[in-house]
């Protein structure tokens, strides 16, 4: 199984997908890094970030907060 994180932006609601994670232990750490208080900047988090860009379908420019990883069947 892999794992991709998903998004959703906070002016328009919609779900976006994110970078993958290959293991569960990956995602899981990933995830306690980035839902973290500490400052975790010099650990490796791959492409997951906390907040994104998210351009909306009507042209508007919102930012998408991380919420989870969904597992993904190969």
């Amino acid at each position: 199984m892999t794992y991709q994180a998903i998004y959703k932006c906070r002016l328009c609601g919609e779900i976006t997908c994110g970078a993958w994670e290959g293991e569960r232990r990956e995602a899981a750490n990933s995830m306690n890094w980035l839902t973290n208080d500490r400052d975790y900047s010099n650990c490796y988090t791959g492409n997951i970030e906390r907040m994104i860009t998210h351009y909306c379908d009507d042209g508007s420019i919102g930012i998408a907060d991380f919420q989870g990883f969904k597992v993904v069947e190969e």
